[in-house]
């Protein structure tokens, strides 16, 4: 009996050591197989703006990148930021190697830089409107917006226009689902794109207009709320930064950005704006300091909801350093904000950012024409 497993256990091991090289191998065939792969945050560009390009190699121990147009024009940074300055489309190349071989990817146009913001050719979404109570208190939301879901395409391409730089980059929705019910909430936004769903309260509404408002501050109210909650929508969600709770970093980009946009859009008084809080506290609080941002980096807004998509776990600490450099910190500039409010220096970059905010308008005077 003790030979047979004695047999038994030498079998064993032999099989286990047969295991333990046949995975060896395998390995080493994993490796010799080297690919270049790489993806950058954006392939559409005005002239001035820089790229961030990402190696997603596996097993690549050397690097060389090549950017046609770019600066710089080459690299061997794992992940390396490119300037592109002149108009055109341009190729870039990634060749990775290790003891096992060497690879190169090349993408014929990968980069366009081009002076056209494309906002003509803005995808509106398709509007499924429900007036739930169109013969009670929802009849006077039908009198203010006789044509509804003109109405809310424009808000739609107001709020895009307001967070993307091209209309290229836009986080695409193809439907929005648009009820107005009688409900005690104001409004509330559901889904995630490609669909989302709106509700807005008729008796709200109707709450309002006993408060004294004229039928151009009800109109004025319905499209403030609605642009809070279409930029809901479009905006991109950070990963990894907590749960939509108070204080998190989740909360106070998702709410701070939305009533950013509501507040540059004109539907927030700049008397709103109150010392105090923290950055993460969103809605108002956190949109002033967003606005004031601006004074840093006049394309903050683009830059800083595209790190929602770019950076996991994503924070507001790593999304400023990424905006505005590795020595940048979201707590001393929340501190210089401050400063500024209580020194009145506030009064002078409001100021300078309405000039910066009207000379784009004007540019893309589109964006009030349709």
């Amino acid at each position: 009996m003790r030979k047979l497993v004695s047999v038994f256990f030498i079998a064993l091991l032999a099989t286990l050591s047969s295991c333990d090289k046949e995975e060896s191998f395998q390995l080493d065939k994993v490796e010799a197989n080297v690919e270049a792969k790489f993806v950058s945050d954006k392939q559409i560009v005005f002239p001035g703006d820089a790229v961030q390009f990402t190696n997603s190699s596996v097993y690549a121990k050397n690097i060389e990148w090549t950017f046609e147009g770019g600066s710089p024009a080459t690299s061997t940074e794992e992940n390396p930021i490119v300037t592109y300055n002149e108009l055109g489309s341009f190729k870039a190349s990634l060749k990775i190697s290790n003891e096992y071989g060497e690879n190169v990817k090349e993408v014929i146009d990968f980069i366009t830089v081009t002076d056209d913001a494309g906002w003509d050719n803005f995808a509106f979404p398709t509007i499924h409107f429900t007036n739930q109570t169109i013969n009670e208190n929802g009849a006077l939301y039908k009198e203010l917006i006789p044509n509804e879901k003109d109405f809310i395409k424009r808000a739609c391409l107001k709020v895009c226009f307001e967070m993307f730089l091209l209309a290229n980059d836009v986080n695409q929705v193809t439907d929005i689902t648009y009820t107005v019910k009688d409900s005690e909430t104001i409004s509330a936004k559901g889904g995630s794109a490609p669909h989302i769903k709106i509700d807005f309260s008729s008796s709200y509404l109707v709450q309002k207009k006993n408060q004294g408002l004229s039928d151009e501050e009800l109109i004025r109210e319905i499209e403030g709320v609605l642009i809070h909650e279409i930029t809901h929508g479009y905006q991109y969600e950070p990963q990894g930064a907590g749960g939509y709770e108070s204080g998190t970093d989740f909360y106070g980009f998702i709410e701070g950005l939305a009533d950013y946009v509501r507040y540059v859009e004109g539907f927030t008084p700049i008397s709103k704006r109150q010392a105090g809080g923290n950055w993460n506290d969103g809605y108002n609080t956190s949109a002033f300091f967003i606005d004031w941002l601006h004074s840093k980096d006049p394309k903050f807004i683009y830059k800083f909801n595209a790190t929602a998509k770019n950076i996991n776990p994503w924070s507001w600490e790593e999304a400023i350093k990424i905006i505005l450099g590795a020595d940048a910190s979201v707590s001393a500039l929340w501190n210089e904000y401050q400063s500024d409010i209580a020194s009145g220096k506030i009064s002078e970059i409001d100021a300078e950012l309405k000039e910066m905010r009207e000379a784009r308008e004007e540019l893309y005077i589109l964006i009030r024409s349709l």
